[in-house]
């Protein structure tokens, strides 16, 4: 489903990952049904990872608070 969450995404929002600051696959990801599918497989992936780890400890809301506060900083 939360694959599904991030194709509707990019369908809907144009919310696609089209850089990642790699090269070469900077320059793959301009071919638009790759960088779909890497955006789909990114949200599973970000959303699996916290599933996780929030199984493991119970701590997934303060990992994800200092996940968005090193990308805010």
């Amino acid at each position: 489903m939360t694959m599904l969450a991030g194709g509707i995404g990019a369908w809907l929002l144009g919310a696609i990952l089209n850089r990642l600051d790699i090269p070469g696959v900077d320059t793959a990801l301009l071919w638009l049904p790759l960088s779909v599918a890497f955006t789909i497989f990114a949200v599973g992936g970000i959303a699996n990872a916290i599933n996780i780890i929030d199984g493991y400890n119970g701590l997934a809301g303060g990992f994800a608070a200092i996940v968005l506060a090193a990308m805010a900083w």
